[in-house]
C-alpha cells in the first residue's frame, strides 16, 4: 500500500502546491493528490494526468475530491481504490483523443522525426519516470548531441556520421562551466588531452555520449517514432575499445598516517577515518545512524536507513581498530541520531552559519581533501575522497580476499568493477595463492 492509501496516511503528508503522484496500471497515466495549505479541514484532490509520447503533449484533469474527512459517494468523493479507477476511465479517453488527434498536434510522419526530438522525447521519459539524472542527461545532450546531430532525421543518420561525431567530442578539450551569475553561465574549455590518460578519459566520456545518444533513440523507437534501424544506420556504430581500464590511484599507509596528521579539523578527520574502516561512499558514511553501527557484531550496515547507490543492504565487518573509533565516535548519541557532521567550531572555523545543523553536504569532502592533501605533500591526483574506499578495497585484496567478497563489503552487484579497479592486484597475488595452505603429499 502506498502513502495515499487512506485518509490518515494523506493528511500525515505536508500540504502545498506540489502534488504526490503514483502511477497507474494504464500506460503513462498517473494518479496525483493535493492538499493545499490553508485550512485543516481542506480535503485533498485527486488529479488524473496522461503523456502521449507521440504528440509529446501530457493532459490532466481534476476529477474530485479525496475522501479525508467525509466518507466517498463515489461520484463528487473518492476513496484511494474508486480514485484509481476513475483516473484510468479518464486516462483511456485521453489516450483515445491523443489517437484522434482532438488534444494537440498529431505526431510527425517518422521519415521527419529528428535527433533533437528523440532527445527532448527521452528528457520527458526520465522525469516520468521520477529519473533525478535527466537534470546530467539533458546538459550533456544540449552541449554535444543537440548541437551536433539535433537536425538530423533520424532515418538520415548513418553509423559513420556518429563516429565520425563520436571521434571529433573526444578530441575536444573538456568543457567547464562556470556561474557568474543566478541565471548566467560562461562556458570555458580546459587545454586539449595530451598524455595517454588525458586522451582515455575523453573518448571514455565520448563512449558515455554517445550511449546516451542511443538510449534516446532506442527510446524513440520503443514507442514507435522511428522505424526499425537498417545496417550500416546509427545503431551499428562502435564504442571506442579499450579505454576503460581506469586507473584507480591508491594511499599508502604512510601517506593515510600524513593526510589524517594534517588534517587540523577533528569532523573531518572523523569522516575520513569512517570511509577508511568502512569503505563506504560518501553519501553512504553521512548518512549512518547510530543505530547501524552494530557494537556486539562489530559491524556497519549499509543500506536500510541510509543512502545506497546498489540499492541493496550489506555488513562491513570491522577490524578491532575500526570498532574502537566507531565505538568512541557514537558515545552519548542516540540510535537515531547521525554518525558523522560538522561540529559548531567547524562551522565558525570556515565561515559558516551554525543552523546549517552541521550536515555534510555533497561537494565539501573534495574541497577539504584537496586542502589537506596538499598541506600533507600528496599528488593533487590522488586528493580525492574516494581513494580511502581504493585502500579499503587493496587492503583486503592484498590480504587474499576474493574479488567476489571485495564486491559484497564494497556494494556491487558483480565484481565487474571490482576486476576493472583491482584486477591488477589480484593478478599480483596469483602466484602466492596459488601455492598457499596446499598440503603435501609426501612427508
Amino acid at each position: 500500500m502506498g502513502i495515499l492509501s487512506t485518509p490518515k496516511q494523506r493528511l500525515n503528508l505536508n500540504p502545498g502546491e506540489k502534488p504526490y503522484t503514483e502511477e497507474l496500471s494504464y500506460p503513462s497515466a498517473y494518479l496525483l493528490y493535493v492538499r493545499k495549505a490553508g485550512k485543516k479541514k481542506d480535503a485533498g484532490v485527486w488529479i488524473v494526468r496522461l503523456y502521449d509520447s507521440k504528440t509529446r503533449k501530457q493532459r490532466k484533469e481534476t476529477f474530485g475530491t479525496a475522501d479525508d474527512f467525509v466518507e466517498s459517494d463515489n461520484i463528487n468523493i473518492f476513496n484511494y481504490y474508486e480514485a484509481k479507477e476513475k483516473a484510468v476511465e479518464i486516462a483511456k479517453r485521453f489516450a483515445a483523443e491523443f489517437e484522434e488527434g482532438i488534444s494537440g498536434k498529431s505526431a510527425k510522419r517518422k521519415s521527419e522525426y529528428t535527433v533533437k526530438e528523440a532527445c527532448e522525447d527521452y528528457i520527458e521519459k526520465l522525469k516520468r519516470d521520477g529519473k533525478k539524472s535527466w537534470k546530467k542527461y539533458k546538459f550533456m545532450i544540449d552541449a554535444h548531441i543537440i548541437s551536433e546531430l539535433g537536425e538530423i532525421k533520424v532515418k538520415d543518420l548513418r553509423r559513420e556520421r556518429v563516429e565520425i561525431w563520436r571521434s571529433k567530442m573526444a578530441e575536444t578539450p573538456r568543457r567547464r562551466n562556470i556561474k557568474t551569475s543566478i541565471s548566467r553561465v560562461r562556458i570555458e574549455f580546459k587545454e586539449p588531452p595530451k598524455t595517454d590518460e588525458e586522451i582515455r578519459k575523453r573518448r571514455v566520456s565520448a563512449n558515455h555520449t554517445m550511449a546516451l545518444l542511443k538510449a534516446a533513440l532506442n527510446n524513440a523507437l520503443k514507442y514507435g517514432n522511428i522505424d526499425e534501424p537498417k545496417f550500416g544506420s546509427w545503431a551499428y556504430a562502435e564504442k571506442f575499445e579499450g579505454v576503460d581500464e581506469s586507473r584507480a590511484y591508491f594511499l599508502t599507509v604512510e601517506e593515510i598516517k600524513n593526510l589524517l596528521a594534517a588534517i587540523d579539523n577533528i569532523s573531518f578527520k572523523n569522516l575520513c577515518l569512517g570511509a577508511y574502516h568502512s569503505g563506504g561512499r560518501f553519501k553512504e558514511i553521512v548518512s549512518l545512524r547510530v543505530r547501524d553501527y552494530n557494537k556486539e557484531h562489530q559491524n556497519i550496515h549499509f543500506g536500510v536507513y541510509g543512502k545506497t547507490k546498489s540499492k541493496g543492504s550489506r555488513y562491513v565487518k570491522l577490524t578491532d581498530e575500526g570498532t574502537a573509533f566507531f565505538n568512541m565516535i557514537i558515545e552519548g548519541k542516540e540510535p537515531n541520531e547521525l554518525i558523522f557532521t560538522k561540529s559548531k567550531y567547524f562551522n565558525r572555523l570556515e565561515g559558516k552559519k551554525d543552523e546549517d545543523n552541521m550536515l555534510w553536504k555533497d561537494g565539501e569532502q573534495s574541497y577539504y581533501m584537496t586542502k589537506y592533501c596538499k598541506k600533507a605533500g600528496i599528488d593533487s591526483e590522488k586528493a580525492f575522497f574516494h581513494v580511502f574506499r581504493h585502500v579499503f578495497a587493496s587492503i583486503r585484496l592484498n590480504n587474499g580476499m576474493s574479488l567476489s567478497a571485495i564486491a559484497y563489503l564494497l556494494g556491487h552487484r558483480n565484481t565487474e568493477m571490482v576486476e576493472r579497479f583491482y584486477g591488477h592486484l589480484a593478478k599480483e597475488n596469483v602466484d602466492e595463492m596459488s601455492i598457499r595452505n596446499i598440503p603435501k603429499l609426501t612427508d
